[in-house]
């Protein structure tokens, strides 16, 4: 292509020459023959039959036509050439774009299948472990009198150890599913409380099935119904607790880390030295809730109902108490001090002076 243009280049410079030329000599001819008298010979061509005498400057008159017309075909069917080159090139790159998006497309629907597939073959898998953990605990229950065991009976023993198993491979909502069994069956609720002793501690009756360092984890326990419950050094961070009912509850030592518990009733609760730090308590009902030497560093109070609570030595570091009611709780201006905010806060008149 390039060499085309480079001979169509020279042969249009040349008729480009010879037609200045010939328009130079067709200006000057008449004046020096005039002025000279010389007149410019005629070349005789020979011809065949029809065709006479021809000068010089005759047949330049009709090879300049020709010529030209030949010249403008050839940069004609240049610029053509090099129009369907690029738009053949533009083609075919628009159609390895549309082959790289129908691949693209192609890879994300296999993937999404693939996905999808693996995500149904995970929810047979844990429906299959939550129906075989049902099963196992049906048995003994009704065979072996599990609901009316001691907790150190060795069925209460392997129930445990068929519970702890089964928490550790679901997920989510089917962890509720367990707890929800557990304490309609008896085994981890209706813990009897003795309350108000000096001390703080409570004498409480331990549950059939005992689910201390349980795993817990991001479960999806919302609006869930679990009166004097036993939960007591569970693992519960980043669960979901919101608009759950656990008046009276026992979740001692409990790990609640970054859980969400907006809503929460935990009224009279046993909550000594829970893990509560960047937990969300927006709006909890904690009043008479015991709270010694719980971690509520970084924790959301907002509009919580502390009142009555017992918060001694209970880290405060940073919560956010924006609202909240603390009104007849036991707590002290140096933990106080420390929290975030207590703007909106309703606090003991004793405190509220020297907060001032």
């Amino acid at each position: 292509m390039q060499q085309l243009w480079t001979l169509a280049k020279i042969i249009l410079g040349f008729v480009v020459v010879v037609s200045l030329v010939y328009i130079i000599v067709q200006l000057i001819l008449p004046g020096f023959v005039e002025l000279t008298g010389v007149e410019l010979p005629q070349i005789e061509l020979l011809s065949q039959e029809g065709v006479g005498e021809r000068g010089l400057w005759d047949w330049l008159n009709l090879l300049i036509l020709p010529t030209t017309v030949i010249i403008l075909a050839m940069w004609v069917s240049i610029v053509f050439q090099e129009r369907t080159t690029q738009m053949t090139k533009y083609r075919t790159q628009e159609l390895r774009l549309i082959e790289e998006q129908k691949s693209k497309e192609t890879r994300e629907i296999e993937e999404n299948r693939a996905n999808d597939a693996r995500e149904i073959e995970q929810q047979r898998a844990q429906e299959a472990v939550l129906q075989s953990y049902l099963d196992q605990m049906t048995h003994l229950v009704l065979r072996d009198g599990l609901d009316t065991a001691n907790p150190h009976d060795s069925v209460a023993n392997i129930a445990r150890a068929h519970t702890l198993t089964a928490l550790s491979r679901l997920t989510g909502a089917r962890k509720a599913s367990v707890i929800q069994f557990l304490y309609e069956s008896k085994l981890i609720g209706y813990t009897e409380f003795m309350r108000s002793t000096n001390d703080g501690v409570e004498d409480v009756t331990p549950p059939i099935i005992n689910l201390y360092q349980a795993d817990l984890r991001e479960a999806q326990l919302i609006e869930i119904y679990l009166h004097r419950a036993t939960l007591a050094g569970v693992n519960l961070s980043k669960s979901d607790l919101s608009g759950s009912y656990l008046i009276e509850a026992n979740l001692a030592e409990t790990d609640l880390t970054e859980a969400y518990l907006y809503k929460t009733n935990l009224v009279d609760a046993n909550l000594r030295d829970v893990h509560l730090n960047g937990a969300n308590l927006t709006d909890g009902q904690l009043m008479g809730a015991n709270l010694r030497q719980a971690n509520l560093s970084e924790a959301v109070l907002h509009e919580a109902d502390l009142s009555g609570a017992d918060l001694t030595a209970a880290d405060l570091t940073n919560a956010e108490l924006t609202g909240a009611n603390l009104t007849e709780c036991i707590v002290t201006a140096d933990q106080l001090a420390t929290a975030r905010s207590l703007h909106g806060a309703k606090l003991p008149p004793n405190i509220a002076n020297k907060l001032a």
